[in-house]
């Protein structure tokens, strides 16, 4: 699936992908900037944007096979049911692919020689000159996008201070 989006640079994006795995069981998987890390139940997952790229058109592409199979337990896709965008942002096209975009295996980073205008439909394209940015989500790249144990705490959590105001 991919979806090209221009996000706005002061307001969070936030996302539904409506799923039936093989056994026709109906799942969600949510997406959006305001998640800081990934948590899953047997019926839905929310998956953190991590980094993504503000006030340039993105090329947001998602294996979906992949993101079923590691959220829910190994069970297979079946179809996609619907979306639901549910955030400020000016959304162009919507599309899926027969085949992975590229040659490139899912990288951690997400940014793997990324090549969407090869596989994509026609019309899918941007004008020359206009900024663009790609992106792959599978769950080895928003694993790898959370920052380890340890690192920095995400914005607006509280921080141990050795000042004791007394």
């Amino acid at each position: 699936l991919v979806l090209q989006v221009l996000l706005s640079d002061d307001r969070s994006f936030s996302f539904e992908l409506h799923v039936s795995d093989k056994g026709k069981t109906r799942r969600r998987i949510l997406f959006s900037t305001s998640f800081r890390e990934p948590a899953s139940t047997p019926l839905h997952t929310r998956i953190p944007l991590a980094a993504v790229a503000r006030g340039v058109w993105l090329n947001l592409v998602f294996d979906l096979v992949d993101l079923v199979s590691c959220n829910f337990g190994g069970a297979g896709f079946g179809r996609l049911d619907g979306i639901c965008i549910g955030s400020a942002c000016t959304l162009r096209r919507i599309c899926t692919l027969r085949d992975p975009p590229g040659d490139a295996p899912c990288a951690p980073d997400g940014h793997s020689g990324l090549a969407v205008g090869a596989s994509a439909p026609r019309g899918f394209e941007l004008p020359s000159g206009v900024p663009t940015a790609d992106r792959l989500f599978c769950m080895q790249s928003v694993l790898a996008s959370m920052p380890a144990e340890g690192e920095a705490a995400p914005r607006g959590a509280p921080s141990a201070s050795p000042e004791g105001g007394a």
